[in-house]
């Protein structure tokens, strides 16, 4: 399967611009600093201490995550399917794998970038922060919600459907992770989720910036790799892989 760097590149910029004009993004995208900022002044608690940043922190980026990363490329790729945009691009000039590239790529910037923010408005100190390691966890964590959002849009009949069938994946993959640290049973099942070892990152920033052990390394990537396979899997059994 062939990848133009001119047609995706051409798509990239169209998507970009397709996702910017979107105002249901505009405003899950502007919910995330949102919410983060309307804890930190509705809120009675110092916002100096460490804890409560961490905990801004770690609410914006799940939220990011899931909400921006997951939600809005199921809803993207569903209205494609649903106006019969995807099988138009499958049956022209541009290859699947083109296609596919050009929805990830713009989600994944604007995820990240959402993130930067939070970390500027959550009070947390950048000089805290194990750059290394949060720039490979957050790129892992959003990449396989990206592709699990397609993979639900995929799925999905239309954009309703897609919005509905999101639900499930939000309560496991955001509240599990964002609220682990008040429950037992919580936080052993946050172990195991990629947006849980996110979670356990960031709270790792309040000691020092504690590395994560094997274990949390292995949660990404086999996630990351059963989401690709997935999506795989269902896109040849949706018929829209011809190439």
């Amino acid at each position: 399967m062939m990848l133009s760097r001119h047609k995706t590149s051409a798509l990239i910029t169209f998507k970009f611009k397709e996702i910017l004009k979107n105002k249901t993004f505009l405003v899950s995208a502007a919910m995330v600093p949102g919410f983060v900022l309307m804890y930190r002044f509705l809120f009675s608690v110092d916002e100096t201490m460490p804890g409560f940043q961490l905990f801004l922190m770690n609410f914006g980026m799940s939220y990011s995550i899931i909400m921006v990363g997951m939600f809005m490329p199921a809803t993207f790729l569903a209205k494609d399917k649903e106006k019969n945009t995807l099988r138009t691009w499958m049956t022209s000039s541009v290859s699947s794998l083109e296609y596919l590239v050009s929805l990830m790529v713009p989600f994944l910037v604007l995820t990240m970038l959402l993130i930067v923010v939070v970390i500027g408005i959550s009070g947390v100190a950048f000089d805290s922060i194990n750059i290394p390691v949060f720039v490979l966890v957050v790129f892992l964590v959003a990449l396989t919600a990206i592709i699990l959002g397609m993979l639900i849009g995929l799925l999905s009949k239309n954009q309703m459907a897609a919005s509905n069938n999101s639900i499930l994946f939000v309560v496991v993959f955001f509240l599990i992770p964002t609220f682990s640290e008040m429950n037992q049973t919580l936080e052993e099942i946050s172990a195991f989720i990629f947006t849980g070892v996110a979670s356990k990152m960031v709270a790792s920033f309040g000691d020092d910036g504690s590395p994560l052990i094997l274990q949390d390394y292995l949660v990404l990537i086999v996630s990351a790799f059963l989401a690709v396979v997935a999506f795989m899997v269902i896109y040849r059994k949706n018929g829209f892989d011809k190439d």
